[in-house]
């Protein structure tokens, strides 16, 4: 199958499903990386990027499992929601940002604030996990509905749940699971030199990298 530059995502998915075969969203996400990664500006590369966050966002409203490392940013995928969708199906979500970061402030806030809005949206979800690592850097918020609801932050700084980020959570585990809202923070120790290393202290759920793909990164991470 011949790719074009004037292909959209769309495009791409929908050949897939002509030809068949067991290939997942990652599988078509990153031939489409693979095959436009000479994007000439940084422009282009930003719009290509939101596109990709909003064909992703229409796409999992029929998935059960979606995990994808920063071949999407989840703000884009946030911001692609539209009041009428309902992910009926969606039960484990893990996406990176490059706003969970230290600096992000009010940028990080209101993705996590959008991203409990998101969840309502979501009602068999059981997990959500929203990251970034990378040389000196790692945190994730991720929320697990079973055995109770709960937000846990793993990160090398301390992060606060502002009134705004509290009121939607609380409303996500009030409808979705019957309970209050628990919240965890733990400073991550260690040193990371590599997005592997983020991962393994970060400890992620499920499906984000194979744990003989993770040691290859981390080994690289440590020679670089």
């Amino acid at each position: 199958m011949a790719l074009h530059r004037s292909d959209t995502m769309s495009d791409i998915i929908s050949l897939y499903q002509e030809i068949g075969g067991p290939y997942t969203m990652s599988d078509i996400i990153s031939l489409y990386e693979e095959e436009f990664n000479d994007v000439e500006t940084m422009s282009e590369r930003q719009y290509s990027q939101a596109k990709l966050g909003e064909v992703l966002a229409h796409r999992s409203l029929t998935l059960e499992q979606v995990a994808i490392s920063f071949e999407v940013d989840a703000r884009d995928f946030f911001d692609a929601r539209r009041p009428a969708w309902t992910w009926n199906n969606l039960q484990s979500l893990v996406l990176t940002s490059e706003f969970v970061a230290p600096t992000a402030g009010k940028k990080l806030c209101r993705l996590l604030q959008d991203a409990g809005k998101a969840v309502l949206c979501m009602p068999r979800l059981r997990t959500m996990c929203i990251w970034n690592g990378g040389k000196g850097l790692a945190g994730a918020f991720t929320y697990r509905r079973y055995l109770g609801p709960m937000i846990l932050w793993r990160g090398t700084w301390h992060l606060e749940l502002e009134p705004g980020m509290s009121k939607v959570w609380e409303r996500v585990a009030s409808e979705h699971a019957r309970f209050l809202l628990s919240y965890e923070s733990q400073l991550l120790q260690g040193s990371i030199n590599s997005h592997g290393d983020a991962i393994h202290h970060l400890d992620l759920p499920p499906g984000v990298v194979e744990p003989t793909s993770l040691w290859q990164i981390r080994r690289e991470g440590r020679r670089a």
